[in-house]
């Protein structure tokens, strides 16, 4: 499209160009695989930052004359927010046939709890009593295109009968 509307293309090379990743749970752990085909240990590069886990590399281009060339190559950039139990202090990598795997440890598990307040049956009437449950906990790590909505829904305007 650039080089119908007559602009210069860019070429895929000069910009960060993001990694498909999977992240799931397992067990307590959180592990990030992130797909790197060609990557070499000395061009990657992961770390974190107040609660942000971020992969970056390059992976070298290659000088051949493709019919078809789908496997990025470049520089490469992917940032995700890790849940505030995790542990990135004692986070392990490994890499294994173009698949880069990070398992994060979580310290301790986020529980919440629900309140119900009943009526005592006692002597006086004017007691309660507390009961506390505790209901399923679900975690999402905020990957790329995440975005958080606010309030309530827009209501909708409708005719009126």
């Amino acid at each position: 499209m650039e080089q119908l509307a007559g602009q210069p293309t860019a070429s895929r090379q000069d910009r960060d160009q993001p990694i498909p990743v999977d992240v799931y749970q397992d067990g307590t752990d959180i592990v990030i695989e992130g797909a790197v085909p060609g990557i070499r240990l000395e061009d990657l590069e992961i770390s974190s930052e107040e609660g942000m886990l971020s992969i970056r590399g390059t992976i070298a281009a290659v000088q051949r004359d493709f019919a078809v060339q789908e496997i990025p190559r470049g520089q490469f950039s992917r940032t995700l927010a890790l849940p505030s139990e995790c542990d990135a202090s004692q986070a392990r990598a490994s890499l294994d046939n173009g698949i880069l795997r990070i398992v994060v440890p979580r310290q301790r598990q986020r529980t919440a709890h629900s309140i119900k307040v009943e009526m005592a049956t006692g002597d006086d009437g004017d007691g309660s009593r507390i009961v506390m449950e505790k209901p399923d906990v679900i975690d999402a790590v905020k990957g790329d295109g995440y975005r958080e909505l606010q309030g309530e829904p827009p209501k909708r305007k409708g005719r009126s009968r």
